[in-house]
Order: C-alpha cells, then structure tokens, then sequence
C-alpha cells in the first residue's frame, strides 16, 4: 500500500517524516545551549566533545544493525521501540546534573535516532519499485528541510 492511498497510510507518513526531521534538528538544538550548557554542568572541553559528537557517532553505528533489526523484528516495532528510547534518553539527558549522565544520554539518544531514521526509511522505500518515488519524496524532503534549519540554528 501507498503512502498516498489512504488517510491512514498518508498519517503513518507524516509521522515517520515528523520523527526523521526531529532527529536531524536534535542536534543543532544541542549546538545552540552548549555555552549555557559548558557552565552549569561544570563540564570539560573533553566532555563538551563527547556530548556533541556522541550523538552522531552512535547515530551512524545504529544505521546498518539497525536495518537487520527491522528486517528481524519489523519496521513498525523497531520504529515504536526508537522513538521511545529517543524519548526516554531525551529526558534523562534534560534532567541531567553531571556531564556523564548527560554523555550517556546523548550516546543511548543517538543510537535511537538511527534505529528511527532505518525504520523510517525502510518504510519510504518499501514500496514496490515503480512506485519508489512517490513515499520516498516527501520522507527526503522532511530530512532535508531538518538539515536546512538545523544548519539555521546553529550558532555562527
């Protein structure tokens, strides 16, 4: 079934698009309270690293197990499974009082993110091959436009 088929199909599209956008622009959220962030945590440069480029890191170390996840246990639970993770890492990283917790959080929070964006996309590509274009388009766009304003909230 298409994306464009139905109501419910174009709602379970526009979720999977709102939620790779999030994960894309949590990033540059993070890029912009790092100053503020440096100062009450007490943390170190080495820490300040760790926090913003953990993120990233276990984003992209999630990607390919991600996949094999997804085709074991399915698209729709490895999707539910990340986005509450994101969520619940999100939170313990928001109410975190010491740089470790908050490196921890980050790392759980990014491998989520990968988990989420490899469902998402497998979900935007699974349609039959003549008709690839047509769910893949808008998920593209959503991921581009979190890039474009990620990129327009980070500090200069």
């Amino acid at each position: 079934m298409l994306p464009g088929e139905d109501r419910a199909a174009r709602r379970v599209l526009l979720v999977c698009m709102a939620a790779g956008a999030t994960t894309l622009l949590d990033q540059a959220v993070l890029n912009i309270a790092v100053p503020s962030m440096r100062q009450s945590l007490g943390a170190t440069g080495a820490d300040v690293q760790w926090i913003v480029a953990g993120y990233s890191l276990a984003f992209g170390l999630a990607l390919v197990p991600g996949g094999s996840l997804g085709d074991l246990h399915g698209r729709k639970r490895l999707f539910i499974a990340g986005v509450a993770v994101f969520l619940l890492a999100g939170l313990t990283a928001a109410t975190a009082g010491e740089p470790g917790t908050l490196i921890g959080a980050r790392l759980v929070q990014g491998a989520a993110a990968g988990l989420v964006n490899t469902a998402e996309e497998k979900y935007c590509c699974g349609a039959p091959r003549q008709a690839r274009w047509q769910p893949s388009s808008p998920c593209t766009s959503a991921c581009g436009c979190g890039g474009a304003v990620s990129r327009w909230c980070t500090p200069r």
